[in-house]
Order: C-alpha cells, then sequence, then structure tokens
C-alpha cells in the first residue's frame, strides 16, 4: 500500500508539471496570435483606405520676352526685370496660355508696374508679388472660362531691380 501511495504523489507532481507546461504553450501560442494580428490583419486594415489620387505631372510654360517695367523711387527712375515661368497639371492649359499670351502678359505688366520698389527688396514683397500675380492670371483665365485655378503656380526665374 506504501507503494501505491508513492506512485500516486509522483502522478500528482506530474500532472502539476504538465498543467504547468500547458499553460505556458496557451500563453505562448495567445502571444503570437497577438504578434500575428498586429503585423498581418491590422497593417492590411491600414492599407485598405483608399489611395490619395496621385498629381499628373507638372508643365511649365516661360512667358518669354522677359517683363521689365519702370518703378517709382521718389527722386529715381528704377527698373525691373523679371522672368515668369507658370506651372499647371492641366494639360490643355498651355494652348490656353499661348493663345491668350498678349492679354495675359498685358495683365502682369500693370500689375509689376506698381509694385513698390522699397518692398521689392524683401522676400516678403516679392512672394507678394508672385501671390497677385498668380491671383490675376487665374482671374483672368476663369474670365475666359479656360478652367478654375489653371495655373497652379507662378515662379520668377529671373529678378534684377536697379
Amino acid at each position: 500500500m506504501a507503494e501505491a501511495a508513492a506512485q500516486d504523489d509522483s502522478r500528482k507532481g506530474g500532472g502539476m508539471m504538465r498543467t504547468l507546461i500547458v499553460g505556458l504553450l496557451m500563453a505562448a501560442l495567445g502571444g503570437g496570435g497577438g504578434w500575428y494580428y498586429l503585423t498581418q490583419v491590422a497593417a492590411h486594415a491600414e492599407t485598405d483606405e483608399p489611395a490619395a489620387p496621385r498629381l499628373a505631372e507638372p508643365i511649365y510654360w516661360p512667358f518669354e520676352p522677359a517683363f521689365v517695367v519702370n518703378l517709382p523711387d521718389g527722386a529715381y527712375m528704377r527698373y525691373l526685370k523679371i522672368d515668369v515661368a507658370l506651372m499647371t497639371r492641366d494639360s490643355a492649359v498651355p494652348g490656353a496660355l499661348e493663345k491668350h499670351a498678349p492679354l495675359l502678359r498685358n495683365e502682369l505688366l500693370m500689375l509689376m508696374s506698381t509694385a513698390d520698389y522699397q518692398n521689392l527688396l524683401t522676400r516678403d514683397g516679392k512672394e507678394a508679388l508672385r501671390a497677385q500675380s498668380l491671383d490675376a492670371i487665374n482671374a483672368r483665365l476663369a474670365e475666359l472660362e479656360v478652367a478654375e485655378s489653371a495655373v497652379e503656380a507662378i515662379y520668377f526665374t529671373n529678378f534684377v531691380m536697379q
């Protein structure tokens, strides 16, 4: 009988060890499943969102020849020479720019000739002229029913004041 009691005690110890191993395996499987969910399922959920629409390639249209205007500066007469390039992403716009170049050129010349010389010495003054030029070009193109905000940006590729 003592032998049966000893075997019973060893089985209980073995059962406890078995329970501990099964518990560790369950924890490992649970952790592995959680890791898989986070790396695979959650990653796919992020990519299910619609991608942002890809912008068309920019098209640059240089205004030629350069713009040259007189700038009054007190007792002095100054001049401003600017090379301008327009940027659009609509392939139909360069044709409209070419067609209406005299009108658009006049619009920019009138705007540039009213600029303040001292103000144009600063970066902020140049940026303000650039923004006003962009607004003027797009307003004229909208009047001509070319397109709403047909020109996305205007760049001064050369800027000389004397």
